[in-house]
């Protein structure tokens, strides 16, 4: 009688090669077939999701299933192993033969004597509202919420104006960060959330024709109309230019507003369940957004 080992019945599993993404990289899985998991930079300059960002050298822009920043470079040359992959190895216990899974590497038992259980925090209670109050003994205090964590009232904005270009409204309160000095030009106004640590965005930016750091007009709304999750689209007029404007529901919306040199793009974002809550904020911005 024949007897099978695993890499008999499994041909070159035994020399199966596991591709991690190296040091400054880290792993995404993207919308192309074709390398549907890619190392993208780690670079916060160089790399923050935007469309508008020009990749460096041996990178590649793609498409990655992140919402919130979908635009990476992806390493050239690297085709990463996908999350859960079993990773073997030649060691084998006595009397044994075939590959052995490595423990914790896949969903295999390792063969030895059982581990003991993780010891885990038991799950905390969901907080009640955006800042819950905090239990000492018997006595409840009140958290004082972030100002900037609020959202504005009428009185709580300024006019951001890039002379002789564009001008339009943003929270006092909120961190602004570039204030039109990057390439392409770009402001953005965003808060950090005490909860979570994730941020409400709001963010704009101008790309010029034939741009060197930007897609063309037609291309990135074609790009944005094919990105995943799908948008839901619908076509509106802001300060008489044409624009077009996608939305993720609960997750973020992306305005690409046409100009003769050029076009704009209006973007949000924030958690599903603060969107509805912060839609005001991006609303204003629409509203009062004037060209020149």
């Amino acid at each position: 009688m024949t007897i099978l080992t695993s890499a008999a019945l499994l041909p070159g599993l035994a020399n199966a090669e596991i591709v991690d993404c190296p040091k400054g990289s880290e792993l995404a899985q993207t919308d192309d077939e074709r390398r549907p998991w890619v190392c993208v930079t780690t670079s916060k300059s160089r790399d923050t999701g935007l469309s508008t960002e020009k990749c460096p050298k041996e990178t590649t822009k793609v498409i990655t299933t992140n919402t919130y920043g979908p635009f990476r470079c992806a390493l050239d040359g690297i085709d990463p192993s996908p999350p859960g992959t079993m990773r073997f190895t030649t060691n084998r216990a006595p009397g044994r033969s075939g590959p052995v899974a490595e423990p914790g590497s896949g969903n295999i038992p390792h063969r030895g004597p059982p581990r003991p259980p993780k010891k885990r925090a038991p799950p905390k209670p969901p907080p009640k509202g955006d800042f819950p109050p905090i239990e000492r003994g018997r006595r409840i205090e009140k958290r004082a919420p972030d100002p900037g964590a609020l959202p504005p009232g009428e009185k709580d904005y300024f006019t951001f104006h890039a002379p002789g270009r564009v001008r339009f409204d943003l929270p006092k309160k909120w961190q602004i960060v570039d204030r039109w000095t990057a390439s392409p030009p770009t402001v953005s106004a965003l808060v950090d959330l005490p909860r979570d640590g994730r941020q409400i965005i709001v963010r704009v930016t101008f790309c010029r024709k034939d741009p060197k750091d930007c897609q063309e007009y037609d291309t990135a709304v074609y790009t944005e109309s094919k990105a995943t999750p799908p948008r839901r689209e619908s076509r509106a007029s802001f300060d008489g230019a044409a624009a077009r404007v996608f939305a993720v529901p609960g997750e973020s919306r992306i305005a690409y507003v046409k100009v003769p040199d050029g076009y704009f793009m209006l973007s949000y974002a924030a958690t599903a369940e603060l969107y509805t809550r912060y839609s005001p904020v991006f609303e204003r911005l629409l509203r009062s957004f004037k060209t020149k």
